[in-house]
């Protein structure tokens, strides 16, 4: 980066000061090393000399730091992709736009037609796996949701054309533009009566399936579930004493038909997102018994059960 024109003169100067040979013909201490500007006049010949010196060396330094910047982005321009480079790339992408003849950037930046709102990229089996989904961004401060959604047939058709013609060459790119993955899980919770009512209400407000709602829809696009970290979630509720989450599965569309798989500890969406079968979470009695979370006619996936905790007494 380039020096201010006064750093490069004080640089000079101080040198030029030091010298005993101009110690000695100017008379000058060695105290007076960075005393120039208060020995010499603005408008004195050395003074005026020594600006001319630094701004012409400003100047220079200035256009080092331009051709830095320009032989950095070429640089940029020609290093590998990386996976952020294809999900960047798909966020660019403007449905129903064309692109500049041979270059893989529009004309114009559209932000109305840029309809990838969400995008992931990961790699195996020396392939590039691109997931994308439109919809808008969920917003914990308001509580909006998110509307996360796969792209109808003429735009994942345009899409893959797009991709197609911006990615690496040799590069096996596959685009996944899928339904979301839909959670089921069985979640006991075990309150404390004092503050929470059997249906997990505080303060007439359906805290437990708020937490549950806003918990999915705010995880990052193809991001982990971890059944802990909702647990977590839960678990800091005024009122929760203890939660336990069993029998959580999703579906993803790897197979012809929805598959569901045992979750243990952790998964990501095979389309990158979840959802929650209806938006209202199904609320048992503590005399209710679980039905499967497999069951895929279930109207709800998400089945909560209240337990009053009990102090066990020794």
């Amino acid at each position: 980066m380039a020096r201010t024109i006064a750093t490069i003169k004080a640089d000079l100067t101080h040198k030029f000061l030091s010298s005993e040979q101009i110690q000695s013909a100017y008379q000058l201490k060695e105290a007076d090393v960075d005393n120039f500007e208060s020995i010499f006049s603005p408008v004195s010949l050395e003074s005026i000399f020594f600006y001319v010196v630094a701004a012409a060396s400003w100047t220079l330094e200035k256009l080092f730091d331009a051709h830095k910047a320009e032989v950095s982005d070429i640089i940029a321009t020609l290093t590998p992709h990386t996976l952020q480079w294809y999900a960047t790339k798909a966020k660019a992408f403007q449905y129903q736009d064309n692109l500049v003849t041979d270059t893989d950037y529009y004309a114009t930046i559209d932000t109305a037609k840029q309809i990838v709102t969400f995008a992931a990229a990961l790699e195996n089996d020396y392939s590039v796996y691109l997931k994308v989904a439109t919809g808008s961004t969920f917003s914990p401060t308001d509580g909006s949701v998110t509307n996360k959604g796969p792209l109808d047939d003429d735009q994942l058709k345009a899409f893959k054309s797009y991709i197609n013609r911006v990615k690496d060459a040799g590069v096996n790119l596959q685009v996944i533009s899928e339904k979301p993955d839909v959670l089921y899980a069985c979640i006991t919770i075990y309150y404390d009566p004092l503050v929470m009512s059997n249906q997990g209400l505080v303060d007439n407000k359906d805290v437990i399936q708020n937490c549950i709602l806003n918990f999915i829809q705010s995880l990052p696009f193809n991001g982990e579930l971890r059944v802990k970290a909702l647990e977590d979630a839960l678990a800091a509720i005024d009122g929760v004493v203890m939660p336990e989450v069993r029998g959580a599965a999703y579906s993803s569309k790897i197979k012809t038909d929805p598959t569901y798989f045992e979750q243990e500890a952790y998964q990501k969406p095979y389309s990158g997102y979840f959802k929650i079968n209806h938006s209202q979470i199904d609320i048992l009695g503590e005399s209710d018994k679980f039905t499967s979370p497999y069951n895929i006619t279930d109207y709800y996936s998400v089945h909560v059960k209240f337990v009053e905790y009990v102090t066990v007494q020794n």
